[in-house]
């Protein structure tokens, strides 16, 4: 039997029926933990047990503080139902109320030690419950806590064993004694540190990359966060920060904590030196860079700007850590020597790139990052989209206004090379797998775009255009922009058209215009290919921004597997001649000109 997850729309029904007064309310409440992932209390209510719960148990207040105050709550309510309410329920005294729960904790303690949700052996388990208590005999205790749905007994028949309901109550009394544990200075590194001896690259030879191993007590150690004083909870993430740098910041996030401005700056530090140490293994890189924007990414807050428009609106914008390239003649395209070289590479070397000529390039400004998520929301939230001033590329405004004919499309033009060149591109998917340069899904992906007709192209474009736009039908927002995996505020933003680009720079033009960080003459703009080419490769004619020598661990690529954007900076030898970092690999980025 599997419980599927409920989705929005099944969890705002299900609120408007069991507590309508507060439903709208609660939604509001899921929907921050959602997007701030404070309490992970969202992920909960998408299960249907954990959602009766969350609307019985959260009051005028709003939702518990952290998970750990929830389940305290509902664990009372659960004893509170079979001491008092329910027929034929245990009628325990307080005294044994309190035993109860000091020996699910020892179980709990007992059983996380060897292994996430552990089974027991029933005599195994009568044993635990009562080794730490005396007033509630071990079979009482067993029927109480499988009246409570805290323990699962089976089978009816011998053998007979005992684990936890779920693996979260287990985590939850396990966070008990972790915490008490803590309190006395007793050495739990064991606990946090990851096992990257568990750690494999890849189960086959297109799987993604695999995140860091995560330690059997990651959930307990959150729980215990949220279990103490704020004091006690900092000094618990500083504790873990030495050995588990993302975990530290769950701590101080999903504790639900008013953490001091101290500690964040600690844990930040930490995350970003992770981030930016090509020594720190890439996929701690790359938790540590998501666990950074979670908490607050300072390359990002540290470029926080405002001003005030028209009337008493202010705008918020953050503006590019911008790197000097100076002006002067470079080699732009490729010679002959160096097409050779980048064939030993297995780079694809196109026509558009020879000759090699000498370009003269006055001196300009590039952010050193792409525009991230957070920058470019920040343009949205400001009314970016509606504001026609910003949208003065030919055609930007039809194409904003009303969706062009699927013929005028950039897929449609695609799919017409792809269908006239198929006898000669087919047969080369099967060696270009081989040599590394696209994954079998991708190839698997081409072959199917091939064989489609133009009307099931058409409906997918469709469907494409229609998750860009409002109901009005303009142009609203990037294209997966409502999917989480993409829209991290330290990631490049991605799914943004040409026009939408030009947009944005038309945009922080206004805004930097009205700081006064730049004057009336200067603008913001998308660079020119040769622009482009030069704060990537210098003046040395470098093939790639840290020389002419490919390595796959020095760029988001597909050799690497991360097979999603990754924050900016997470691969730090990426750095043009410059310093413009990521401009290989990880995300395609918009010229001014034609490429």
């Amino acid at each position: 039997l599997t419980i599927h997850e409920m989705d929005d729309e099944r969890i705002r029904k299900f609120l408007n029926k069991r507590a309508p007064e507060r439903a709208e309310a609660l939604w509001e409440a899921l929907k921050k933990d959602r997007e701030e992932e404070y309490g992970r209390m969202y992920e909960l209510a998408q299960i249907p047990f954990w959602l009766v719960m969350i609307s019985s148990l959260s009051g005028k207040d709003g939702l518990p503080r952290n998970r750990a105050s929830l389940l305290d709550r509902s664990i009372d309510k659960w004893l509170d139902y079979e001491r008092h309410v329910r027929i034929g329920g245990l009628k325990i005294n307080d005294d044994q109320c309190d035993a109860f729960k000091e020996a699910m904790i020892h179980l709990a303690w007992t059983g996380l030690s060897r292994s996430q949700n552990y089974t027991f052996e029933i005599g195994e388990a009568r044993k635990f419950l009562g080794a730490r208590q005396t007033l509630l005999d071990a079979d009482i205790a067993i029927q109480l806590a499988q009246d409570c749905n805290l323990l699962l007994v089976e089978p009816p028949d011998k053998p007979v064993k005992a684990r936890f309901h779920h693996q979260l109550l287990q985590e939850y009394f396990a966070a008990h004694e972790l915490a008490e544990r803590f309190l006395r200075r007793k050495n739990l590194t064991r606990l946090w540190k990851i096992p990257w001896r568990d750690w494999k690259f890849v189960k086959s030879e297109w799987d993604p990359l695999p995140p860091p191993p995560q330690t059997d007590w990651a959930e307990a150690v959150v729980l215990a966060a949220g279990r103490l004083d704020a004091e006690q909870a900092e000094k618990l993430a500083l504790t873990i920060l030495q050995d588990n740098p993302p975990l530290a910041a769950r701590c101080i996030l999903e504790s639900g904590m008013k953490a001091g401005d101290a500690i964040i700056e600690k844990v930040t530090a930490r995350l970003l030196a992770d981030v930016e140490n090509h020594g720190v293994r890439l996929p701690a890189r790359l938790a540590a860079g998501k666990m950074l924007a979670k908490l607050g990414d300072p390359r990002l807050s540290k470029q926080r700007g405002e001003v005030q428009l028209a009337g008493d609106e202010k705008v918020t914008f953050l503006a590019p850590d911008w790197v000097n390239v100076p002006a002067g003649s470079f080699q732009m395209g490729t010679n002959a020597l160096q097409a050779r070289l980048l064939q030993l590479q297995r780079a694809d070397v196109t026509s558009d790139e020879q000759p090699a000529h000498i370009v003269q390039v006055s001196a300009f400004k590039m952010a050193r990052f792409p525009v991230t998520v957070a920058e470019y929301r920040c343009f949205m939230e400001a009314d970016g989209y509606e504001n026609d001033a910003y949208w003065k590329e030919e055609n930007s405004l039809r194409w904003r206004n009303a969706t062009l004919p699927f013929e005028e499309s950039y897929a449609a033009a695609q799919f017409r090379l792809y269908k006239e060149n198929a006898e000669q591109f087919l047969p080369q998917l099967d060696a270009l797998v081989r040599q590394g340069r696209i994954s079998q899904p991708q190839a698997e992906a081409f072959r199917i775009l091939v064989k489609s007709s133009d009307d099931e192209i058409r409906e997918q474009w469709e469907e494409n255009e229609k998750s860009k736009r409002g109901s009005s039908g303009t142009v609203a927002r990037p294209w997966l922009w409502d999917n989480q995996q993409y829209t991290v505020d330290n990631q490049p933003v991605i799914g943004v058209s040409w026009y939408e680009a030009c947009a944005y720079a038309a945009w922080l033009t206004e805004m930097l215009r009205k700081e006064g960080a730049i004057s009336e003459r200067e603008e913001i703009r998308l660079p020119t290919e040769a622009e482009w080419e030069k704060a990537a490769r210098g003046t040395s004619g470098r093939l790639w921004t840290w020389g002419n020598l490919w390595n796959a661990s020095y760029a988001n690529s597909l050799e690497g597997r991360v097979t999603q954007p990754s924050s900016i900076g997470a691969y730090p030898r990426n750095k043009s001649p410059y310093g413009v970092e990521d401009m290989i690999g990880n995300v395609w980025e918009w010229c001014l000109d034609w490429y």
